[in-house]
């Protein structure tokens, strides 16, 4: 069986306008370990909280030689997906597919 190895890298930050002073207005997220890793394809896994901002989320996957040269200048995308701007943490899911086979992704 071929494998694919998926690592998590977090980075986030937003800036509201609160009382006419820019403020740091931070979401917080979490990356959970991918599952469903079959084949070509994974479940991208991890948990958004809002923090009572309007916040949208996704997820940008890049393979490991790709990341070793460019970073996530070259890293694939998944749609823009809202976590609304409640206060609590929800999960945050995408599913990613044509993946190469015994090749690391970060995301």
């Amino acid at each position: 069986m071929r494998r694919i190895v998926l690592s998590a890298i977090v980075t986030l930050a937003s800036f509201a306008l609160l009382g006419g002073v820019a403020q740091a207005a931070v979401p917080t997220v979490a990356n959970l370990s991918a599952t469903d890793i079959q084949g070509v394809s994974a479940l991208l896994k991890g948990e958004v909280n809002p923090e009572g901002l309007a916040t949208t989320y996704r997820f940008e996957y890049v393979s490991d030689g790709a990341f070793q040269t460019g970073g996530f200048s070259a890293a694939l995308k998944t749609p823009l997906t809202s976590a609304g701007q409640g206060t609590e943490s929800h999960p945050a899911r995408a599913a990613i597919s044509s993946l190469s086979p015994d090749t690391t992704y970060h995301y």
